[in-house]
């Protein structure tokens, strides 16, 4: 069967509250229910029209008429009627299609306006509670985990039933957030420039943006296996993390462009001559990079 949440531009954000990683705001549900039901009539009438359309091209009338007396049936007073009854369902099928795909395509255009204007509320209603949720649960089963690898077989056999059970769950949690930041960056644009800065509003301290080692950019300083990397945001030192609106990440990215050095001035006013007209052909960005440390694809969490 076709899966329309799957297709749909916001597929992220109804699959993800389909399994119940997050709740979805009254309005968005009435609006969902309202396009997935006149869907589901207009798959049916089409499969209907489509059964009609093949019982006429297949056979003529007196076929039919002739194919029923065989069979033992007998003939009706009006043996045209039966074909003439079918014959009608099958033009009112043809418009109930056609009334129906245009019900379908005004409530899909209804379900969108209303996600488009609930962004705001779904960020801060439904997808951060779930988010804050996530964090609070890794953060009881950090101290746990305290200095296992949670990648290395021998660990985890030698590992306590508390700290087999935590893993689990932290493995549990994964699917959740991974949900949660996917439908967020549907929502949001995955292609926005302030994506950086969402889930972890301290990137720029952690991991600068444009680190360049040997001229190419350095990995991130996080793991890049979802479960280490998840233990990792809640375990380490200056991670600062949030589920942003659009606004207040698009804030924090301005912030962050305002506060980066500018290029100096080459030629200063009244002191020094006009440059040549050699000099002022476009100059090499000569500004210094920040380095940042590679990262781990593995996490082991030191005792205390």
């Amino acid at each position: 069967m076709f899966d329309r949440t799957a297709m749909s531009p916001y597929g992220a954000l109804l699959t993800g509250h389909d399994a119940g990683h997050f709740d979805l705001p009254a309005d968005v549900m009435r609006a969902r229910r309202a396009e997935t039901t006149i869907a589901a009539r207009l798959a049916a009438v089409r499969t209907e029209l489509a059964a009609a359309n093949l019982d006429i091209a297949t056979a003529t009338a007196g076929e039919k008429i002739a194919d029923l007396v065989t069979a033992g049936r007998k003939m009706a007073d009006h043996p045209g009627s039966d074909i003439l009854a079918a014959d009608d369902r099958r033009r009112q099928l043809i418009f109930d299609e056609a009334a129906v795909s245009e019900a379908q395509r005004v409530a899909s255009e209804r379900f969108r306006l209303v996600l488009r204007d609930a962004a705001e509320r779904i960020v801060t209603d439904a997808l951060r509670p779930a988010f804050d949720e996530v964090i609070a649960r890794v953060r009881e089963l950090a101290p746990t985990l305290a200095g296992l690898d949670l990648d290395s077989a021998e660990d985890m056999t030698k590992a306590t039933d508390e700290a087999r059970e935590a893993r689990t769950v932290l493995q549990g949690q994964v699917p959740r957030w991974t949900a949660i930041l996917g439908a967020h960056g549907r929502l949001l644009g995955f292609d926005r420039e302030s994506a950086a800065y969402t889930p972890l509003r301290s990137v720029d301290t952690l991991y600068p943006r444009r680190t360049v080692i040997m001229g190419k950019v350095a990995p991130p300083p996080w793991p890049s296996d979802p479960m280490a990397r998840l233990l990792w945001y809640v375990i380490t030192p200056g991670v600062e993390l949030w589920l942003p609106t659009l606004d207040e990440e698009q804030a924090a990215y301005e912030a962050a462009e305002e506060a980066k050095p500018k290029m100096p001035q080459i030629f200063g006013a009244g002191t020094r001559s006009a440059p040549s007209p050699r000099a002022t052909s476009p100059r090499p960005n000569l500004s210094t990079r920040r380095h940042g440390g590679p990262g781990e694809s593995r996490i082991k969490i030191p005792t205390e």
